[in-house]
């Protein structure tokens, strides 16, 4: 994915902190309020989310991965610039992210990507965000499954031929368990969306 133009977030370790000062801020003011209050502990704690139906098809991705990149380039480019790369997947405790690492060959450079996708149940789609060392963007994007979960279709802004930002349509098929494809599309020169880059991924056993 060629995406560009990226603002720093907060790091984890901003965000980890802001919220430990938070809850410790709470929880301060409301033992002056009450001193003998004990601070929540064990079941008295929030429990955490449990993994459904749809994380399960992002665990299916778990493992290591060869993959055989065809890209576009621009709809004048029949037959693409063809490479090689490797992606590794693997769940975040608890079962609810997924965390990708690829790394491959892209127009002749060294490429390097981070991917996280996860399932958010108030949306009821797919979500998960990237980032690469061709682009300064952070890609956010949001997606739905077909009902044999076999097939996901996700939109993300990013910048396109032009450096204007477009909707880049992925579609994301499992051929069967140790084969995938990813497509992406987004608006040629002419406004019609065409097939820039497809990846075939082959479990590596």
């Amino acid at each position: 994915m060629l995406i560009m133009r990226w603002k720093r977030p907060l790091t984890a370790a901003a965000v980890l902190a802001a919220t430990c000062v938070t809850f410790g801020a709470g929880y301060a003011v409301s033992s002056l309020q009450d001193p003998g209050k004990k601070a929540p502990q064990g079941e008295d704690l929030m429990e955490a989310p449990k993994p459904g139906p749809e994380h399960a098809v992002l665990a299916k991705q778990a493992g290591s991965w060869d993959a055989e990149i065809v890209m576009a380039g621009s709809p004048e480019m029949p037959g693409g610039m063809k490479s090689k790369g490797s992606e590794t997947c693997r769940l975040l405790q608890g079962g609810l992210w997924l965390l990708s690492d690829f790394q491959g060959e892209m127009m002749g450079m060294p490429f390097h990507g981070h991917g996280i996708s996860g399932y958010d149940p108030e949306k009821k789609k797919t979500v998960g965000a990237w980032v690469d060392s061709m682009g300064t963007h952070l890609g956010t994007f949001e997606g739905d499954a077909d009902p044999t979960g076999k097939k996901q279709t996700s939109m993300m802004m990013a910048p396109g031929m032009t450096g204007e930002m477009v909707k880049h349509t992925m579609v994301h098929t499992w051929i069967d368990d140790d084969t995938r494809t990813f497509k992406m599309s987004l608006p040629g020169p002419d406004g019609k969306d065409f097939e820039a880059m497809t990846i075939t991924y082959k479990r590596r056993k």
